[in-house]
């Protein structure tokens, strides 16, 4: 399963993709973390897997901001 997530670093702020690797695995939820790819900083959430992340490729970037109604300028 993959998804878009923002980063948490009020300095940042960058979109960016977040794929969960074993998510069907039986038992409680843990703690796992999520790391941006662009300024390291992590975050801690409970689920099931590890939580993989990856930078926006220029076209993800594009598709991302015009389903958030962004103009195509803001695209980074």
């Amino acid at each position: 399963m993959c998804s878009i997530e923002y980063c948490h670093n009020s300095d940042c702020g960058h979109p960016f993709r977040i794929e969960v690797i074993g998510g069907n695995l039986p038992g409680m939820k843990s703690l796992e973390s999520i790391t941006c790819p662009y300024c390291r900083y992590t975050y801690w959430v409970r689920g099931r897997g590890i939580f993989r992340s990856f930078p926006l490729t220029a076209k993800q970037m594009i598709d991302h901001n015009r389903s958030q109604g962004m103009p195509l300028e803001k695209a980074s």
